[in-house]
């Protein structure tokens, strides 16, 4: 008579103890992977939002004042990119400038830590503030320098009175006018670079923020105003070799448009 063996089906203890140890190497694995991917997808969709409500907002000064305006995206010296709303300035005077300042009482908004946004579009003469001439980004060499994220992270979406977007050559100024080369002024948003570098300067009253639009050396001068732009994740974009950072991440990031009619963002 055959005898059959009574065997139960399962894993014996080694292979269990495998199996537990590939489990928790992929779990240490996935866990940062996807820490970053939630960080990146909450701060973009926070953007979008606070970037919406800038624009709505720069819109109502734009009819309240019957004047252009605007949000202005720009970095401060630690690399932080705020939204400045901006006002047209004819000036009242010879000597003041013919050009947009920051709004008097509205502080500028800062972005999310790890967010930020760029036009994609790059200065082409950086020796002359007033040339307003650029180029689309569609190359690595054309964004792997500092100078070149200064550029494509500063730029204006400007407003007509009657709430309207329109393309409109912008460039800032400190609310007195004054341009590279009178540190006088005491406006604490946007100033020359002295008045921004140095804080000690007997003229400062008040710490400026921002450069001015006198500077396109480093990436400050008179440009058009966007229609669109695009949210990055700066962890990523610091991690990437800058001499790649266009091929292997901004190429592929979603548009925003600006909607003409509305401010709203189209995404």
């Amino acid at each position: 008579m055959r005898r059959f063996e009574n065997r139960t089906n399962g894993f014996s203890l080694n292979e269990l103890l495998v199996v537990i140890a590939i489990v928790a190497l992929l779990v240490g694995i996935g866990l940062p992977a996807a820490k970053v991917l939630t960080e990146s997808f909450v701060s973009s969709k926070w953007t979008v939002m606070i970037v919406g409500a800038a624009l709505s907002n720069a819109r109502g000064i734009a009819g309240n004042e019957g004047k252009y305006a605007g949000v202005r995206f720009q970095q401060d010296a630690e690399g932080n990119q705020y939204m400045i709303f901006i006002i047209h300035s004819p000036g009242d005077t010879v000597a003041e400038y013919d050009g947009f300042r920051a709004v008097q009482g509205r502080k500028p908004v800062r972005l999310p830590v790890n967010a930020g946004v760029m036009d994609m579009r790059i200065r082409t003469n950086l020796g002359d503030a007033k040339d307003p001439s650029d180029e689309p980004v569609i190359s690595d060499n054309e964004i792997n320098e500092d100078v070149e994220i200064a550029d494509t992270t500063t730029f204006s979406i400007i407003f007509s009175e009657a709430g309207k977007m329109v393309v409109h050559d912008v460039q800032v100024r400190n609310r007195h006018g004054r341009a590279m080369g009178d540190d006088s002024s005491t406006d604490d948003v946007f100033n020359t670079q002295t008045n921004v570098d140095d804080l000690n300067h007997p003229a400062m009253l008040y710490p400026a923020m921002f450069y001015q639009d006198d500077y396109p050396g480093v990436g400050f001068g008179q440009e058009p105003s966007r229609q669109s732009f695009v949210i990055y994740d700066k962890k990523i974009l610091a991690g990437l070799d800058p001499a790649s950072r266009f091929s292997s991440y901004l190429q592929n990031l979603k548009v925003i448009y600006v909607n003409p009619y509305t401010g709203d963002l189209i995404k």
